[in-house]
């Protein structure tokens, strides 16, 4: 048998990237239909809030769910900065989303 050929090696890397760039973007859509998921429920959340006079800031919960998910991202090969650096995005949006909603009065 003859040793592959630098242009047969080439092409079999690029089916491989082309297979592996289309789990990456099945995986990022389901990412995002998480977070609009997570959205729907800070929508939810504003709901219950402007009901019984709550303010959107709840910086005891905020940390609470950081440091959840930092341990997780420890715990799964991730790093804790990136887990935080996530989760202070999810979190300010989801608070942006929540002052939005609560202004409309309602979602």
């Amino acid at each position: 048998m003859n040793p592959p050929t630098p242009q047969s090696a080439e092409a079999a890397a690029d089916v491989a990237l082309n297979d592996l760039r289309a789990a990456l973007d099945t995986v990022d859509r389901q990412l995002l239909d998480a977070v609009s998921s997570r959205l729907d429920i800070a929508r939810r959340i504003a709901d219950v809030k402007a009901r019984s006079a709550l303010s959107v800031s709840q910086p005891g919960r905020a940390a609470r769910v950081t440091e959840r998910a930092e341990r997780y991202a420890l715990g799964h090969g991730m790093s804790a900065e990136f887990a935080r650096a996530l989760y202070t995005l999810l979190i300010a949006e989801a608070s942006r989303v929540e002052r939005e909603a609560i202004a409309r009065g309602g979602t």
